[in-house]
């Protein structure tokens, strides 16, 4: 009986061991940049024709996920020609950080100034300084750009400054008046890290109700004559716009868009504005992914930014998300991302075992990159890791679904470790 059992156990085994076969995945080795380059080639040649590739991180403080998406950036400058580089970061923070790249500034003192403190990053800090050394020798030079709406007071910096040379006094008096209210928003946003500050709820509504109306009266004003200005400034107007505009619909009482839709309304006029520029996505992979998870969205699901990009670029929009099985990664306590969060290390835990990390990180392979679309062995549905700012808690992992109803690729890095903040 016993020799028995230990037959039946054997060849249970044996079924198991034969049924579990290896996916197909591109291997990858971080740790040998110029091994890295030749292998991110085919990568690269299957994703170069796109007009937008979008590349996520599963957690907001991992620093093997920042390291691999500067490389396919590198190369996606230098062999195909990409452009634009737009961050999940505020607009106006943006342009003003663009300019300081192209300068002799103090690049960590620019990143302090204009990045919110999750890309506050050695990893980030050697982008720029590439960027900034790329352009000193190249014409076609790279821009840096943003998609968010946190903080818009440098968006409205933006419509004063370029207004107040039209000697149009209306169009000046609303500018300046648009520019209080910006930064006051930008006030109100800053202190809800504060535990001290009783925020007044109903004149932070008053105020972005206040500001929505002055956008709108300028947005009628250089509707007259609109080749007469900048598409910066349309694009900061369009900014301070969807900055204002949830508060604006609360006061209301009505349904708001969601951020991923108004990201994605700002990816699209920078992308169309461009010609035939092509541009860089480097944001969650929240965003970047097509679905947005029923966790965090409820019965209304209208989807990740990637869904609206899709429909708007269709097969000219790639996503990459990036996922990680073990190790530690930064995230910071306090409610909201600024420019001055505190960041600090924590452990991941142990994945779900219904989950695509578990599943992954019994690859041969430490660090790889699967296509989901057309690959069958993984047509199944599990959960997906999604870490922000903050440290990982019970709602860290979406509902079961496929991986193509995300991304189309996904690089996996089975250990990984936090991002560096000390600039």
């Amino acid at each position: 009986m016993r020799i028995k059992l230990i037959l039946i156990t054997s060849f249970l085994i044996g079924f198991q061991l034969f049924g579990q076969k290896t996916l197909p995945v591109h291997a990858l080795n971080l740790e040998k940049p110029a091994l890295l380059q030749k292998q991110l080639k085919p990568i690269i040649d299957k994703i170069g024709n796109k007009r937008i590739v979008a590349l996520g991180e599963g957690t907001h403080g991992t620093k093997e996920f920042n390291e691999i998406r500067i490389a396919l950036i590198k190369e996606l400058v230098e062999k195909k020609g990409f452009n634009l580089i737009c961050f999940e970061n505020a607009f106006g923070n943006s342009y003003y950080l663009n300019q300081m790249i192209n300068s002799d500034r103090n690049i960590q003192q620019a990143i302090r100034e204009n990045i919110t403190s999750v890309w506050q990053t050695k990893e980030i800090e050697s982008l720029l300084l590439w960027m900034r050394q790329y352009n000193k020798i190249h014409s076609d030079k790279i821009e840096f750009t943003g998609m968010d709406w946190n903080y818009i007071e440098y968006s409205a910096k933006i419509v004063l400054d370029e207004l107040k040379s039209t000697q149009n006094k209306a169009l000046i008096s609303f500018a300046e008046s648009l520019y209080k209210n910006a930064k006051e928003q930008d006030k109100a946003w800053n202190a809800q890290n504060d535990s001290t500050i009783k925020l007044n709820m109903e004149e932070i509504v008053k105020n972005a109700t206040d500001g929505h109306q002055i956008v709108v009266m300028i947005d009628s004003l250089i509707s007259k004559n609109p080749k007469q200005y900048s598409n910066t400034l349309k694009n900061a107007l369009l900014n301070c716009k969807q900055g204002f505009h949830v508060l604006y619909k609360a006061g209301m009482s009505q349904e708001a868009k969601t951020r991923d839709e108004m990201m994605a309304e700002m990816v699209s006029e920078l992308a169309k504005q461009s010609g035939e520029n092509k541009m860089v996505i480097f944001a969650h992979n929240g965003h970047i992914a097509y679905k947005a998870s029923d966790a965090t969205q409820k019965d209304s699901n209208p989807g990740g930014m990637g869904s609206y990009l899709k429909r708007a670029f269709s097969n000219q929009y790639y996503a990459i998300g990036t996922a990680t099985a073990k190790g530690t990664y930064s995230a910071t306590s306090d409610f909201v991302d600024t420019h001055d969060n505190q960041y600090k290390k924590y452990t991941l835990i142990a994945p779900l075992p219904n989950s695509w990390e578990h599943l992954l990180k019994n690859e041969k392979q430490h660090s790889f990159f699967i296509e989901t679309k057309n690959t069958k062995s993984i047509n199944k549905r599990l959960k997906i890791r999604q870490i922000g700012y903050r440290p990982e808690d019970k709602d860290a992992y979406t509902e079961e679904t496929k991986l193509s109803d995300y991304f189309d690729g996904l690089i996996f890095i089975r250990n990984t470790t936090e991002s560096n903040h000390k600039l």
